[in-house]
């Protein structure tokens, strides 16, 4: 079984993409759970990586650092210091807001779990969890601000869509490739780094425009930041 961990995020909806591929792709062996704004949820979701085996690959979708895997947020989590008290508890979920799913409070969860990690800096979290094995990114930028941290300081709309785009596709056909040809994790890793240099040749050559030679720098940092941590040789399932 293939457990997709996907909390609810508006920052992050566009990675429905890969989650509703693989569902299409893999309709008997997927499930993908969407964590929303409320506790239960996130509770179910706990059960549900404690009824993982070692055998099944839990894929998680979402922000992240490298000490933790974030969880869900309502839409307007970041507005409770402008509305009274009343409002909050007629709509708690769109003020919810659980900044840590996975910690090292809980790291006992994924105790010898075969997991790819969609998210910010789990190449550093991969290396605190006693997962059988993981693989991990560093920085994903996805977002204004994050390209504004490092990349560039006045990203447009066009190149954030474009590397949205470029990155959705890459983890899209590299983990239904993947799948599809029984992967091990160092294979895995290996498939990633060849169709992600593969993408960076391709927008260097597109006539280039400065978004898309961005992109490919952008693709660049992700592929030298990729990481598999434990034991490498197992199946992804």
């Amino acid at each position: 079984m293939i457990l997709i961990i996907h909390p609810y995020d508006r920052s992050t909806s566009f990675l429905d993409r890969i989650s509703n591929m693989l569902k299409k792709s893999y309709p008997d062996i997927v499930f993908v759970l969407c964590v929303y704004p409320n506790d239960a949820s996130r509770q179910y979701c706990y059960k549900r990586i404690r009824e993982c085996s070692s055998d099944d690959l839990i894929v998680f979708l979402g922000h992240g650092r490298s000490d933790a895997l974030y969880g869900s947020k309502g839409d307007l989590y970041d507005k409770q210091d402008f509305v009274s008290d009343i409002v909050i508890q007629d709509s708690p979920s769109k003020f919810y807001y659980n900044e840590h799913l996975i910690s090292c409070e809980n790291f006992d969860l994924l105790h010898n779990k075969k997991m790819v990690l969609i998210s910010c800096e789990s190449n550093s979290l991969c290396k605190k969890m006693s997962s059988r094995v993981s693989l991990g990114f560093g920085k994903i930028p996805l977002s204004v601000g994050e390209l504004q941290e490092k990349w560039c300081s006045n990203p447009s709309g066009k190149l954030v869509a474009l590397i949205k785009g470029e990155f959705c596709y890459i983890v899209k056909y590299c983990l239904a490739y993947a799948i599809k040809y029984e992967y091990s994790f160092d294979q895995l890793h290996d498939i990633f780094i060849f169709v992600l240099q593969q993408r960076i040749a391709c927008l260097i050559r597109e006539n280039g425009s400065r978004h898309k030679f961005m992109a490919a720098r952008i693709l660049y940092d992700i592929k030298q930041s990729l990481v598999v941590c434990g034991d490498s040789s197992s199946k992804l399932l």
